[in-house]
């Protein structure tokens, strides 16, 4: 996830955090519950959520990468 690692960072989001920690930060930031940082936007928060969600799905077993495609299909 080296390319969410950027973005993770401009969210403001800690990497001591696990992913799903992150990723739910992230949605409430999109949801409007949780602030932006400084700097960032919603389309950076959406990026990060959709990377996680492409990461995760492409490291699933057997047909679930299939089953999931359509999550990180543009």
């Amino acid at each position: 996830m080296s390319a969410n690692a950027s973005v993770q960072a401009k969210l403001g989001l800690s990497e001591a955090d696990n992913e799903v920690t992150n990723v739910e930060i992230a949605v409430e930031m999109l949801a409007g519950s949780e602030p932006l940082a400084e700097g960032a936007t919603y389309a950076d928060v959406a990026a990060f959520v959709r990377g996680c969600l492409a990461d995760w799905v492409n490291r699933a077993p057997a047909n679930w990468p299939t089953v999931f495609r359509g999550l990180i299909s543009p």
